[in-house]
């Protein structure tokens, strides 16, 4: 694992690159994968997709006018609801929690921690962007140290790719931790056969 000093130290460290592999974190992947994919059968409302429009919530104003303007760019540019769709722990209140996210979570140095399972099917986009957490920084000030830790749930397989900042990353093994600077451009992509699994942990630096 990444030998882990400080928050400053860390951020240091992620201005230099476009991501840091972190570490591996050796927990039962395949069964929470398992735990997950019985959790979309059962929550069919926590998909969603990268598109939306004013009409299709009443959140988009103030600090998520921001989101909504991405959102605007990538309907023009040709996205469309059926290759951004994905499903997310976190996509409709109240979040379905997993009682092994702790163990997950105290693997990493942050505190106010969500872990967030996502499920991405093939032939599906997250389209250029930079994580703003706005949810977060509004409940824990603009100035918090926020960054976002992503675990490959799975194996990596073919057609499964990660471009952060300039750089392709691919050929994963399940429980790999990678992190990036939270200002750092980055797209994730299913053009493969099979779903693909991760686990964002999201919180503030120690």
């Amino acid at each position: 694992m990444y030998e882990y000093v400080s928050a400053t130290h860390l951020l240091d460290d992620l201005s230099k690159v476009d991501f840091l592999m972190y570490g591996n974190i050796d927990l039962p992947w395949k069964r929470y994968v398992d735990d997950c994919a019985l959790a979309v059968r059962e929550n069919p409302t926590h998909w969603d997709h990268n598109v939306k429009t004013k009409d299709d919530s009443e959140i988009w104003n103030g600090d998520y006018k921001l989101i909504l303007d991405n959102m605007d760019k990538y309907r023009q540019a040709g996205y469309r609801e059926t290759n951004t769709r994905v499903w997310k722990t976190t996509m409709t209140q109240p979040k379905i929690t997993f009682p092994w996210e702790p163990d997950i979570i105290q693997c990493l140095p942050i505190s106010e921690a969500v872990a967030t399972p996502t499920l991405q099917q093939p032939g599906n986009v997250m389209p250029i962007h930079i994580d703003n957490f706005v949810f977060l920084r509004n409940k824990l000030g603009k100035d918090a140290n926020i960054v976002r830790f992503l675990i490959f749930m799975k194996d990596w397989e073919d057609g499964h790719v990660l471009q952060v900042g300039e750089s392709m990353l691919h050929k994963w093994k399940q429980g790999d931790v990678y992190v990036w600077h939270p200002t750092v451009r980055h797209v994730a992509i299913n053009g493969g056969l099979t779903d693909k699994w991760t686990c964002n942990v999201t919180g503030v630096l120690n």
